[in-house]
């Protein structure tokens, strides 16, 4: 069977939208995690993920107090909305990473 154009979009986006680049065992991995990617973004996340040796696995730390009932975020890292909307499908209001093209003549 052939793969159709969309095909090839689906797969891309499912794999782009849900890896994490972790180090295991000192060599550089890209690596799907069921369940992590589940997080929703916020820039001040309480969390830090990583992948440990010593315990064999994927890992998510919380790394600051969190209040009762405060959701458990991650960041999709440092980004503007010109990528945040076409990759994940939403936009920060107040985003500091924004940035615009200029041409000049």
């Amino acid at each position: 069977a052939k793969w159709s154009l969309e095909d090839f979009k689906w797969a891309r986006f499912t794999v782009l939208t849900r890896t994490f680049g972790c180090t295991e065992h000192g060599t550089a991995e890209t690596m799907m995690v069921p369940l992590a990617d589940m997080a929703n973004h916020n820039f001040n996340r309480p969390t830090r993920w990583d992948y440990s040796d010593q315990k064999g696995g994927f890992t998510v730390r919380v790394v600051r107090g969190v209040k009762k009932d405060e959701m458990l975020t991650d960041t999709y890292g440092n980004k503007g909305n010109d990528s945040f909307l076409p990759v994940y499908g939403f936009c920060v209001e107040t985003n500091a990473w924004n940035q615009a093209r200029l041409e000049l003549p």
